[in-house]
């Protein structure tokens, strides 16, 4: 579970590990529907050969790629399986 709120770092994901936001931890965990924002580098949220992974209610925003012909990617998945991203902006 993710805190509400706002967390400026990229993120790697691990197989069978989900990011789940917009919980609230001085609630005992509860689900409250705070925003949970991720304002990541040029690729916030990576994940490759990974398998089993829902990420679901969050704001992912990725750093501009200011090199010429540079890319920037909300989330970047390489050869992934069994991966759901829902309730979640990119």
């Amino acid at each position: 579970f993710i805190d509400g709120g706002t967390y400026s770092e990229s993120l790697v994901l691990s197989s069978g590990v989900n990011l789940l936001g917009g919980f609230d931890s001085s609630l005992g965990w509860r689900r409250n529907g705070a925003t949970t924002q991720v304002f990541g580098g040029t690729t916030a949220v990576l994940g490759s050969s990974i398998s089993d992974v829902v990420i679901d209610g969050l704001t992912i925003n990725a750093a501009s790629n200011t090199a010429v012909g540079g890319s920037s990617y909300g989330v970047r998945l390489l050869s992934p399986t069994n991966v759901l991203i829902k309730n979640s902006a990119i």
